[in-house]
């Protein structure tokens, strides 16, 4: 369906009462800079190119709405607003959808499962990505935020998969948030490359690291591996800072026998850690005892 296809409407009111809108129906509408769509709207999804290379500012994604289809927002280059609640429907993003737009900032709701190949590249101005540590997203998808401006991401702890040159060339994203309780199995290839990212965590989950994944970061100095050594691809270190350090627990000293370096990467092993409310749980019983003879003494002092 293509209903405006290159028209020249400049705006557009979507009625409460729609549910689907066809494919490519205001593609290459350059003029259309207005869509009003409430967010009470019964529209279930926006549909493939949709929206490409028009003029909207801002879109309203309705709670209803379960998918984002490919290409829908592509190369809206006056889009710097997307308004999706967190309590959204919304569980796919798809491929290329918001490539090289506006946008400043964006929310992932929870229910979102998968974020498509190159769905944000190229967005310049995107610097805030708000995703839930306790998400439910399971993958970032090829290219997904390349050559962005985000300065912090959260990997969800049910993401199992990073694509391949999924950050690459985010050379303001110093912060990368991997909890160690995560289910991330892979790192793409170039996964990383070029960002300014200064330390990582690879959760014991991980299997394998692909190629050159942190190439030319030249700012990353500490590499903490939680688990077992992963396959790591080649150069997937290669010209980070000078005198960088990964570290690997003592329990895990098998699968490291014979590794000292990794690219620019010197390895150490270090002690297991220990539970700090686990040291305060065994302290517990030792801070009674003292607190009873305190008792007892000060009884007998003043009797």
């Amino acid at each position: 369906m293509e209903a405006f296809d290159n028209s020249s409407i400049t705006s557009i009111t979507i009625p409460d009462s729609v549910t689907s809108i066809g494919e490519f129906a205001f593609m290459d509408c350059r003029q259309l800079s207005t869509v009003n769509i409430n967010v009470t709207s019964k529209l279930t999804s926006i549909s493939n190119r949709l929206f490409q290379l028009s003029s909207i500012t801002s879109i309203t994604i309705p709670d209803n709405v379960t998918s984002i289809g490919e290409e829908a927002f592509n190369n809206c280059k006056q889009l710097s607003i997307v308004n999706i609640n967190t309590a959204a429907k919304l569980v796919f993003i798809g491929n290329i959808a918001f490539q090289s737009s506006s946008i400043t900032s964006i929310t992932i709701p929870d229910t979102v499962t998968s974020i498509g190949e190159v769905a944000f590249a190229n967005c310049g101005r995107l610097s805030n990505v708000n995703i839930n540590t306790a998400a439910n997203l399971v993958s970032i998808g090829n290219s997904a935020f390349r050559n962005s401006s985000i300065t912090s991401i959260t990997i969800p702890d049910t993401v199992t998969s990073i694509g391949d040159v999924a950050f690459l060339d985010c050379d303001q994203l110093y912060n990368v948030n991997i909890n160690i309780a995560a289910k991330l199995v892979s790192i793409g290839n170039i996964a990383f490359q070029n960002s300014s990212i200064t330390s990582i965590t690879i959760p014991d989950t991980v299997t394998s690291i692909g190629d050159e994944a942190f190439a030319n970061c030249g700012k990353l100095s500490i590499v903490y591996f939680k688990g077992p050594k992963p396959i790591i691809g080649s150069s997937a270190f290669l010209n980070i800072q000078n005198n960088a350090n990964g570290y690997y627990y003592q329990e895990f000293a098998d699968t490291w026998s014979n590794t000292s370096t990794i690219d620019g990467l010197t390895i150490n092993v270090i002690d297991a850690q220990k539970s700090t409310s686990t040291s305060l749980i065994l302290s517990i019983p030792l801070i009674l005892i003292a607190i009873i003879i305190i008792y007892i003494v000060a009884r007998k002092k003043y009797h």
